[in-house]
């Protein structure tokens, strides 16, 4: 009989990708964390930005063993400790929110999925995917010759969850190989609402696909912000970075004049922070009701903003996102704005060479 493996909980940090910080609580439970402290201070004004970069998406732990079933003990946040403070900050908004949200997936014939769940993958291919729950989780798998294989544990999306005593029944081996890694800013889209799965959204295909690491800096709901790019002075350079707002700023700031300044600050700062990185900004991608006019104006007015701004710097390249997303409401979550599994299937598969390409000497 094999004897568990317990993998001590100060040293999960060495098997963990895509994160600024670990933080551990009085139970011993590790939180990774996606923002650094002062970014945070700027998602704590608005509650809903608060709950979503509290979540853990993009975070990824991956290591070797010999065994067949692997465990560790789950803590899950309750969403009740975010709630009442959505509600405080405007209860009557987002209740209209949700409202205008339901008559608009009624009308394009879908519904935003908010499934959230742990990915398991064994040598890349996917063999479980449960929920997040506090308690313990295991998974079993087929290894009857006892061989080393791989394993990746992908975290969820739009949860807040701290693990511990992360167990196997064989061997756990750290990986010697560390990839280079990239920042991925950005919304809900590039957080992966819709996804279906965290392994599924588009900055994780591009990650595997490039063999890349990807901090997932995407927000649900967030807007062009200068000052959601404080602290990121203190990170190393990535190998590039890749930025995709605009949606709802288009959507939700009634001013042009206002988008096109948090536009141009936004820009101005990161390129400061980074004059030598490549980045790469994604225009807006596909969404049914494109042709709508908002008070902001029409939706090519924010992507002409965009264009305009980014041909500013040397060191940006500019990514038409209508040309890397689909154009078909069955490829939308909602029927509007937020690709599902399929949908982000078809944007990593067109984005991925783009930035390879970009990187060919």
């Amino acid at each position: 009989m094999r004897n568990n493996m317990v993998f001590e909980n100060q040293n999960l940090e060495i098997l963990a990708h895509n994160f600024i910080k670990a933080k551990k609580d009085k139970a011993g439970f590790i939180y990774f964390e996606r923002f650094t402290n002062e970014q945070f201070e700027t998602l704590a004004k608005n509650p809903l930005y608060q709950m979503m970069g509290k979540s853990t998406a993009g975070i990824l732990l991956s290591f070797k063993t010999n065994g067949n079933e692997i465990s560790f003990q789950c803590k899950k946040e309750t969403i009740f400790k975010n709630v009442i403070p959505i509600l405080r900050y405007g209860g009557a908004k987002i209740i209209e929110a949700a409202k205008t949200s339901m008559r608009l997936e009624k009308k394009h014939g879908g519904r935003l999925k908010m499934n959230d769940a742990f990915d398991i993958y064994i040598n890349g291919e996917r063999v479980a995917s449960p929920n997040p729950r506090s308690g313990n989780i295991s998974v079993s798998f087929r290894n009857n010759t006892k061989s080393d294989v791989l394993v990746k544990i992908y975290f969820p999306l739009y949860t807040k969850v701290g693990i511990m005593n992360l167990t196997s029944n064989g061997s756990i081996e750290t990986m010697s190989q560390q990839n280079e890694k990239i920042y991925c800013l950005g919304d809900s889209i590039t957080q992966g609402f819709g996804s279906g799965n965290p392994s599924l959204c588009y900055v994780a295909r591009i990650a595997e696909m490039l063999n890349l690491d990807a901090l997932n800096q995407g927000v649900g709901g967030i807007q062009y912000d200068p000052a959601i790019l404080n602290g990121l002075e203190k990170l190393s350079d990535p190998k590039f970075i890749t930025i995709a707002y605009g949606t709802n700023d288009w959507a939700y700031n009634s001013e042009i004049e206002s988008i096109q300044k948090n536009i141009s600050n936004f820009y101005k700062k990161i390129s400061s922070l980074f004059p030598k990185t490549p980045i790469f900004v994604i225009t807006p991608f596909w969404r049914s009701d494109m042709e709508l006019v908002m008070k902001s104006g029409k939706f090519m007015d924010v992507v002409q903003l965009i264009e305009n701004e980014s041909n500013k710097y040397s060191n940006f390249t500019l990514i038409d996102g209508l040309k890397i997303s689909p154009h078909e409401k069955t490829f939308y979550s909602d029927g509007k704005s937020h690709p599902n599994t399929e949908g982000f299937a078809y944007i990593a598969e067109r984005l991925a060479p783009i930035l390879r390409s970009a990187f060919k000497n």
